[in-house]
């Protein structure tokens, strides 16, 4: 640990979640401005990742914390703690967590209710909140008041030299983006195939080959993805740059990243009409938008045939970049607000820049007293072990990599734990060692204490784990899935009352915890209060669209009311979200039984063939599918539905009625 001592200058720690810091979003979140703040005077910045071996003590130490849309519950009582000695936190916001694209890498871990729940609780317990763009700051405000918005900024500028014979045109970008550019991609082969003299340039995942795959070989360029020096140099060799952008919830709060790496090339950004790039692009100055792609393949028409106009706005985009969105401008106004804080709070954390550099992990960049985290071989196969384990659900190799982090470092706190929880089912005894170890690390961490004591019920040991449980919640009253894992106990037992005071509990501890709300939703069904159950559904809804269980048990509520239509909408959005349709398949078939009692046909039918898209072969659901197409006068449908039965029904039950 680190001693307390008096130090002059101001410490910031930027956290981010595990990733490559030479990526895109590491590079323009964290370091571009921590390097540019560490540039002013008496200003020592470290930028790292939730893996860095030595980040307890970095970020429970220094003046300013900055959270970069991290979900690790055990953030809670670091805040907490550094709200006691007057330090401040900032929890920063760079996309829309809330509603990622399903088909985007990140969505999976922020789909899962308890992160969202845990984002959302971090938000509003942090001093302030710091976002990219305007609409995020219009969406998170609610959670928290005391928002800045710090725009993405350029660190470096290119010289772009124009392809006078062969204009070249490109888009390059992450796997996030397959949706929009897979949209796109027709419009863009035939017009390519209508300019035998331009050629297209492609940088990313191999599957957005596949979408250009009509293109004239002499016409398509090709490269897999790199690092972002890697991608400056592809955007170098583009005289125009495609930015193609749906306009949804998630691209609405993107930043214009992509507009400002084409300009800072000089390369004439072409880019989808919405708020994200019309905020800064000025049409027909520093580059183009376009409403459609019949738009966007007119705004390249003009371009081609006009090298002049071409170059004239690749002038002015560079020069709006050099002149109005460099990094080091943008130093001074987060300083300034990072002072203000510090002023507020009246407290100093204990960090200080002799501190970061006698650690193996942190590396000072030339020129700033600015600290990157540079992995260490632990650390390393700690990162490929959550990859194997979160993004590939291989949990053999998830453990083979937490072990090596082990024998590279045996005090690693991660290490300990991640590999105590993953052998849990497994193993218990090498479980319980590790997380041992990983407490006696950091004996306040919450999730530490509540993998034990869920260890502890694993093998019968109720006692130990009710009382593990309640001194959990007496220490970390606000961390909410301690209340929740007692309620579930007693939930699982049929102790509906205790399970209800602690979900009830859980939800004091942190208003948006969403499993809370849905598991209160069914208790106050199974008491027939159907107003609060409703209520809890609804508010579960809110912080998850996409949550199977309450939309369901909202569908249950709302038919009883009388809403067939709602109630069917409410259900069909629950199969689409589910990942096992088959759960809700009883609910489904009792609903579509009630609609077709009560004549309502057409939504039985909707609701029923969203079902058997889900769930193929259930000859329930094609049984009452087919008489409500008859019941429908759609007699060439039931047909169709009945020969389905016939081979969904070896046994014959319904033999009689085909």
């Amino acid at each position: 640990m680190f001693d307390r001592m008096s130090n002059c200058e101001i410490t910031i720690v930027h956290l981010a979640p595990p990733q490559i810091t030479s990526c895109g979003d590491f590079v323009y979140r964290l370091k571009q401005p921590d390097y540019e703040l560490g540039r002013l005077p008496g200003v020592v910045t470290a930028s790292i990742t939730n893996i860095c071996s030595a980040r307890l003590d970095l970020i429970r130490n220094a003046d300013v914390l900055i959270i970069q849309l991290l979900g690790d519950p055990d953030l809670l009582s670091v805040i907490m703690e550094r709200r006691q000695r007057r330090l401040s936190t900032v929890f920063e916001i760079s996309d829309n967590f809330m509603d990622f694209q399903p088909h985007n890498p990140a969505a999976r871990f922020y789909e899962v209710p308890e992160n969202r729940a845990c984002i959302l609780q971090l938000i509003s317990q942090c001093d302030a909140i710091q976002v990219t763009v305007p609409p995020l700051a219009e969406k998170y405000s609610r959670y928290n008041r005391r928002v800045r918005v710090f725009q993405n900024r350029m660190s470096s500028l290119g010289k772009h030299v124009g392809n006078n014979m062969n204009p070249v045109v490109g888009w390059g970008g992450s796997f996030g983006h397959y949706e929009d550019v897979r949209e796109a991609a027709p419009y863009i082969t035939d017009w390519i195939k209508r300019h035998p003299d331009v050629i297209f340039s492609l940088m990313g995942d191999s599957k957005f080959a596949t979408l250009f795959s009509d293109i004239p070989k002499h016409q398509f360029r090709y490269r897999l993805p790199g690092d972002i020096d890697y991608y400056y140099d592809f955007v170098q060799s583009l005289d125009i740059g495609l930015v193609i952008a749906r306009d949804d919830e998630f691209n609405l709060c993107r930043s214009d990243v992509k507009f400002m790496e084409y300009a800072s090339r000089a390369v004439v950004p072409v880019c989808s009409d919405i708020p994200t790039y019309n905020r800064t692009l000025r049409h027909g100055e520093t580059g183009l938008l376009f409403s459609d792609y019949s738009e966007m393949t007119s705004q390249l028409d003009r371009l081609v045939a006009d090298k002049n106009f071409r170059e004239q706005i690749a002038e002015n985009a560079f020069n709006y970049i050099k002149n109005e969105r460099m990094e080091a401008e943008g130093a001074r106004e987060r300083l300034e607000f990072y002072q203000e804080l510090i002023c507020e709070s009246g407290g100093r954390g204990s960090l200080t820049e002799d501190m970061m550099a006698s650690l193996p992990s942190l590396k000072k960049s030339e020129g700033s007293s600015h600290y990157l985290h540079e992995i260490s071989i632990a650390e390393n196969a700690m990162y490929n072990g959550m990859i194997s384990q979160f993004t590939r659900g291989d949990q053999g190799n998830a453990a083979a990599f937490y072990r090596d982090a082990l024998d590279a470092e045996p005090d690693s706190f991660l290490a300990n734990f991640y590999f105590g929880v993953l052998v849990a089912d497994t193993n218990p005894g090498d479980a319980e060692i590790h997380l041992g170890k990983a407490h006696s690390i950091w004996p306040g961490s919450c999730e530490v204490n509540l993998k034990a004591a869920l260890l502890q019920a694993q093998a019968g040991n109720v006692d130990k784990t009710i009382s593990m449980l309640d001194k959990l919640k007496s220490d970390h009253p606000s961390y909410a899935p301690a209340h929740m894992a007692l309620g579930n106990y007693y939930f699982n037992s049929g102790d509906y009352e205790k399970a209800y005071v602690n979900y009830k509990a859980a939800l004091a501890a942190n208003p948006y915890f969403e499993p809370a709300m849905v598991k209160l939703g069914a208790i106050m069904t199974a008491r027939n209060e159907l107003v609060d159950a409703e209520s809890h559904y609804r508010d579960a809804i809110e912080i998850s669209p996409r949550d199977a269980t309450a939309r369901a048990g909202l569908a249950a509520i709302e038919f009883s009311n009388g809403k067939f239509a709602e109630s069917a909408h409410h259900f069909n959005i629950a199969l689409d979200s589910v990942c096992d349709a088959a759960v809700i398949a009883a609910d489904i078939l009792n609903t579509a039984k009630k609609l077709y009692a009560n004549k309502k046909y057409e939504i039985a039918i909707s609701l029923l063939k969203n079902a058997e898209m889900k769930i193929p072969g259930n000859a329930d659901i094609l049984f009452w599918l087919a008489r409500a197409q008859e019941k429908n006068n759609d007699t060439q449908g039931a047909r169709d539905t009945w020969r389905k039965l016939l081979l969904a029904d070896p046994e014959g039950r319904y033999s009689k009625y085909i």
